[in-house]
């Protein structure tokens, strides 16, 4: 971020399971101000990334996201 603050995300796919994972582990704690995401942001921002790179329609609901974990410290 812009005041230092790390932002890390190591992703984890596994094609047998159709599965992935986003752990977010190393990323820095919430700071003042209007920079933070909660959980919700979050989560619609890896759906929007998901359907941005997958070439088929995903559905618009939390539907999609069960065989995801998302790791948020």
């Amino acid at each position: 971020m812009d005041d230092g603050t790390p932002l890390e995300l190591k992703l984890t796919i596994d094609r047998t399971n159709r599965s992935a994972i986003f752990d977010f582990s190393g990323t820095g704690c919430e700071v003042l101000g209007n920079t933070n995401a909660p959980k919700s942001i979050t989560r619609s921002a890896i759906l929007y990334c998901l359907r941005s790179l997958i070439g088929q329609e995903i559905p618009l609901n939390s539907g999609c996201l069960v065989p995801l974990i998302i790791n948020i410290p």
